[in-house]
This record gives C-alpha cells, sequence and structure tokens, in this order.
C-alpha cells in the first residue's frame, strides 16, 4: 500500500498496487494542489505492520495555459466600425484580469473580470487603432499573483475603402519662377505608407516612403514645365496585400514669371539733353524673351528684345517730353504658350535745366572803384532766355535777357556795398512753359580798398622850422574812415579822421625829430587797406653866404683902429662867426645873439696885413651848420 501526503493542508490518499509502484492522478490540476508531495510504502502481515520512511519530495506547480484571443467581426473591417478583442481562458481558470496590448506602440488596457473572457471594446475604429494585439491573464490566489504568458498576436487592420489624400502646394497660390515649391500629401491619421504623386500633363510620377501620415516633396527653383494639375494617393501593404486610396482632388501649380526690375541712368533726375538709360532685368535662369518699355501716361511704348535676362532702352538727348513714371514687363514664349510678367514697379525720369557756371572777372578780390564783371554761362542747347543774376545777403537780382549761351553784367566802380555771394539762374520758355534751371554755385565777390598814396608838402627837403602837410589820399571815393599815419623809427603813431577819400597829418615847425619815412593805411569799421608806399621826410638848414666889411675900408695907418664886421641873414640867430685869414692860420670866432659881430684890431700893424673873410656856425638838435665863407676884405698898413 502506498500513502501519498501534501506538506500543506490535509491531503491524503492511499493507493493499493499489487506492484512495487503506485500512481495518482489529479484531474484538471488548481492552484489548490500546487505544492510539495511525498509518499510512503506499507505492508500488513498477520501479527505486525511494517511501514517505510517518506519519500524525498516533488514540487507540483501548477501553470495556466496561454490564453487565446479573437477579434469580431471577423473578415473585413471598415473605419468607423465598432469592434471588440476577445481574450478567453479556459473555465478552471475563473475569473481574474485581462491585460491587451498592441505592436508596435506603448498601448496597454486592463480589463477585470468575474468570468474566464474579457472584451476589449473599439467604437468607430480608426486607422491609429490598427495593429497587431496579444492578451495576458492575471488572478491573485492565496494572496500570491499569478499570470499566464502572452496569447499570440493577432491583427487588426481596416480592409475597407480608405478615405482619399488631400495635396496642398506651398507657397499658396501663385509660384514666383526660382522660387521653392513644396506639395504635401495628407492621409488620416494613423496610416503610414507610401505616396504617389502624379501630374497632369505629362508623365510626372513620384513615390515618397513615409512613417507618418503625410509626405512631402520639394521643386527647387520652380519652372514653368513644373506648372500642372498634381494629385497624389496613399498605398500599403497588408498581409502581403496592397491598398490603397483613390487619387486626391487636384491642386493646381501655376509659376507666376517675377516682377521684373527696372533701374534709370542716371538715377532720379535727368539734365535736360542728357542721355538716359532704362534697364529692365529679371531672375536669373530666364534668358531670352522680349521686354516691353511704357510710361505711364501716355502712348508711349517700346519693346526690346534681348537674349539674355536684361534689356536697356536708350533716350537719348532727353528732354521735358521724356519726363514720367517708367515700367517695363518680361514677355518670353515656352512650349507655343506666351508668358508674361507683371509689369514693374515704376521708377520715376525727372529732367531738369542744368545749373548754370557763374565767373567772376578779376577772380576773387576786386578793388573799390575797379569794373567787375560776373558772368552766367549754361551747356550747349539751351540758347537763349533770361540769365538771372542774385545777390547774397540781400535781394539784389539783376535779370539780363540773352540770345546767346551766356551773358555777363558788369559792376562798374565796385563799392563796398557790393561785396557777397552771387548765383545766377537760367530761365527759357519750352512747349509754351517756363523752365528755370537751378541757382549756380554761389561765387564770392570782396572788395578791398586800393593801397592809399601818401604825399609831403611843400617838398620832400624842408627847411627846419618850416610848416609841413603830409597827405593820405585815394583817387576813388572810399567814404569816411581813420586814416593811421606811422613812421619807421620811433613809436610814432597817429590817426586822422575824414569823412572823404583823403586826411592830412599836419607838423608845424618841424624839426629833425620829425624826419623819418613816413607811411598810411585807411582803416574802416570793417577792413582796412595795407600800408601806402613810403613818403621820407627830410630837414635840412641852409646858411646864406654871410656879408663881411671892413672899417675903414682901404689902406689904414699904422697904430689904427681896423673893425671887421660879418652878418648873415638868417632866422637861425644865436650861432657864432668865425673870422680866419686866408694867408696864415689866424682865425677867430664870436658868439653872437644876432645877425652879425665884430671883428676888431685896436692898433694896426704889419703883422695885420692880409686878406680877411667869415662864416657863420650853428648847432641845431645837436646838429651843427656851417655856412659858406664870406667874400675877402684886406688890411693895408701905410707907414710904421
Amino acid at each position: 500500500m502506498f500513502i501519498f501526503k501534501k506538506s500543506t493542508g490535509t491531503f491524503n490518499q492511499t493507493v493499493n498496487s499489487s506492484s512495487s509502484s503506485a500512481t495518482i492522478n489529479i484531474p484538471h490540476a488548481t492552484f489548490n494542489d500546487q505544492g510539495e508531495y511525498k509518499c510512503q510504502f506499507q505492508i500488513m502481515l498477520p501479527n505486525e505492520n511494517f511501514t517505510t520512511l517518506f519519500s524525498d519530495p516533488v514540487q507540483l506547480t501548477v501553470n495556466f495555459p496561454r490564453p487565446s484571443i479573437n477579434i469580431d467581426p471577423t473578415g473585413v473591417i471598415s473605419a468607423d466600425q465598432n469592434v471588440s478583442i476577445i481574450c478567453s481562458v479556459t473555465d478552471q481558470q475563473g475569473g481574474g484580469s485581462f491585460l491587451f496590448s498592441k505592436y508596435p506602440g506603448t498601448f496597454s488596457q486592463t480589463v477585470n473580470s468575474s468570468t474566464s473572457s474579457a472584451n476589449f471594446y473599439i467604437p468607430q475604429i480608426t486607422f491609429e487603432d490598427e495593429g497587431w494585439y496579444r492578451c495576458l491573464f492575471k488572478v491573485r490566489f492565496s494572496n500570491e499573483d499569478f499570470s499566464t504568458s502572452f496569447s499570440d498576436y493577432v491583427s487588426l487592420y481596416i480592409k475597407g475603402v480608405l478615405p482619399k489624400p488631400n495635396i496642398t502646394v506651398q507657397p499658396a497660390g501663385l509660384v514666383s519662377w526660382g522660387q521653392t515649391a513644396s506639395i504635401t500629401c495628407l492621409i488620416t491619421n494613423g496610416l503610414k505608407g507610401s505616396f504617389n504623386f502624379t501630374k497632369t500633363p505629362g508623365p510626372f510620377s513620384l513615390n515618397v516612403i513615409s512613417s507618418t501620415n503625410t509626405a512631402t516633396f520639394q521643386i527647387p527653383q520652380v519652372r514653368l514645365g513644373n506648372e500642372g494639375l498634381y494629385q497624389c494617393r496613399f498605398q500599403r501593404t497588408i498581409l502581403n496585400e496592397d491598398f490603397h486610396t483613390d487619387f486626391s482632388d487636384p491642386v493646381w501649380l501655376a509659376v507666376n514669371l517675377s516682377t521684373p526690375t527696372i533701374t534709370l541712368d542716371p538715377a532720379g533726375v535727368a539734365m535736360w539733353g542728357q542721355n538716359v538709360i532704362l534697364t529692365c532685368s529679371v531672375s536669373e535662369g530666364r534668358a531670352g524673351g522680349s521686354f516691353l518699355f511704357r510710361r505711364t501716361a501716355g502712348l508711349f511704348s517700346q519693346t526690346v528684345s534681348s537674349s539674355g535676362n536684361s534689356a536697356t532702352f536708350l533716350i537719348s538727348q532727353v528732354g521735358l517730353r521724356d519726363e514720367g513714371l517708367y515700367q517695363c514687363q518680361f514677355q518670353r514664349r515656352v512650349s507655343d504658350q506666351d508668358f508674361n510678367t507683371s509689369l514693374s514697379d515704376t521708377v520715376q525720369l525727372s529732367v531738369v535745366l542744368p545749373k548754370p557756371n557763374i565767373t567772376l572777372d578779376p577772380t576773387g578780390v576786386a578793388v573799390i572803384g575797379q569794373t567787375v564783371s560776373i558772368s552766367c554761362s549754361v551747356s550747349e542747347g539751351q540758347v537763349g532766355g533770361l540769365f538771372i543774376f542774385k545777390k547774397v545777403p540781400g535781394s539784389t537780382t539783376h535779370v539780363v535777357n540773352s540770345s546767346s549761351s551766356s551773358v555777363a553784367f558788369q559792376i562798374p566802380q565796385v563799392s563796398v556795398v557790393d561785396e557777397g555771394s552771387y548765383q545766377c539762374q537760367h530761365q527759357r520758355r519750352v512747349f509754351n512753359q517756363y523752365l528755370s534751371t537751378n541757382l549756380s554755385d554761389s561765387i564770392l565777390l570782396t572788395v578791398n580798398y586800393p593801397k592809399p598814396n601818401i604825399t609831403i608838402e611843400p617838398r620832400s627837403v624842408v627847411m627846419w622850422g618850416e610848416d609841413v602837410n603830409i597827405t593820405c589820399w585815394f583817387t576813388v571815393d572810399i567814404g569816411g574812415g581813420s586814416y593811421i599815419f606811422t613812421k619807421s623809427s620811433g613809436p610814432f603813431n597817429q590817426t586822422v579822421h575824414s569823412s572823404s577819400n583823403s586826411a592830412t597829418l599836419h607838423i608845424q615847425q618841424v624839426s629833425f625829430e620829425d624826419e623819418g619815412v613816413y607811411q598810411c593805411k585807411f582803416q574802416s569799421t570793417t577792413s582796412s587797406t595795407d600800408f601806402s608806399d613810403q613818403a621820407h621826410l627830410n630837414l635840412t638848414v641852409i646858411l646864406p653866404k654871410p656879408s663881411i666889411i671892413m672899417d675903414p675900408a682901404g689902406a689904414v695907418g699904422f697904430g689904427q683902429l681896423v673893425a671887421i664886421t660879418c652878418s648873415i641873414s638868417t632866422q637861425y640867430l644865436g650861432g657864432s662867426f668865425t673870422l680866419e685869414k686866408t694867408s696864415a692860420s689866424f682865425y677867430k670866432t664870436q658868439l653872437s645873439s644876432t645877425n652879425s659881430s665884430t671883428f676888431r684890431f685896436l692898433e694896426a700893424n704889419s703883422s695885420h696885413v692880409g686878406d680877411y673873410r667869415c662864416y657863420y656856425n650853428k648847432t641845431l638838435d645837436h646838429q651843427t651848420f656851417i655856412s659858406p665863407l664870406s667874400d675877402t676884405v684886406t688890411i693895408s698898413v701905410i707907414g710904421g
């Protein structure tokens, strides 16, 4: 007899066997049957029972079978249909939790059930619900969690009619020539596969594989050949079976030739008679075609063919009739079809007469009283009209009519009031319209005083003590001002005010201190002249030859008194007279406060015999002046 026991619980089962082994069967094992089992053998004899020890234990572990999974309904499933995914275990496993998961992705959903199956319900299925589903069963027994292995996978795919995709073009509307365009095909969320793009007309077809529900292909530098109707459709393979949508509604890719650029040379303002060039250019890559130039006002238009991407139009000798706003347009023919760009932006052409030139003669600085000529001239082709001269500051305006391209305006005997900046303007009548140039550049007229003249009266060499007049003067009328007299030696500086064109410096009773080199200059409240030339004032003292007489005249007796008187006619009194003997070294000097002096020989003798003469000596301002020698007188002695 064999006895089977379980280490936990009260299980005890005896099996009689006529052999050396015995077996127990546990039908429909459950978690209650899990545990360690052991056995022993027992034999019963008539008088005694014998029992073996228990065998080593053996572990019985109960595992759940994998659940089964299926989809309801079976067959073709369409979008928006209600779908149930059912996970089932054997009835003996009872109730618990059913875990549903999907591949690819991280989807997981738990459904509790009190029976041996659970239903994961998907209302109105979408493509995002597609995938491979599996499930497992969980249960808690005797405070212990048990779970089955995952079931097999079951595929859930929508196999009905797929919705057609949407197609879009970026940028929307017209795409400019050379721009990058993007065409995008978009299908319902959850789908991924390949997108097929087609274009009508043409054999264009392009497949783009995408891991999302959208695909885009780009057209860099769009050309006219890219124009057309584009469509797309979506395709995918499910379980080796291909499914594709209908084509999307078409979208039109229209290529717009980009607006050309127009430029003007010279920019903005052109001078009358100048050549002007209009240039129209388009983007690179569109070489060859026709360029249409037009003016917004009037009927002017000009077409220029070009094999490049730009063309020029020359307006020679531009005139007022050419003024206005200009635009251009590019035209070309592609595949027997004409394409035109939009008109360019406008560019303004304004025509002005060139400003005249103004010149001054003499250049720069003029002297008071001089004649000044201001000339205004314009370019050739502007012959005739009015020349207007303007002075700044002030409101002086002179208008000169001329039939030539230049005219001169003269200022005779210019004065300081004529100083200032001068400009000129040319005005003429063209097409019944007065057209004026801009003002010329300004030219500065500076008026200086002439260098004054200086004279000395009565003469440059005067007698000491005389009155002298030094006059500073101009040959032209300069108005009033100050005349400044200077002398080269010493600190002499004297100003004489005058309201005329001259001034006189009066020097009474000149002395040698007044000798020197004199100059003068004129000064007004606004400017001053250069110094005049030099005028030399020299002083001198001229003494006349003195007279000499002897008393008595003729021969004198021995021992007689002889008197010789020397006199001079001069205003320089207070000098000295000297009497000398021509044949000897005799001389005698006598001071005199008058104009004469008498030399006396008290007793004439032979030593006095001889010829006598005299001269006058005067010292003025530390300078000594000597008169010429007088005539001679002779002393003759009789007797003795």
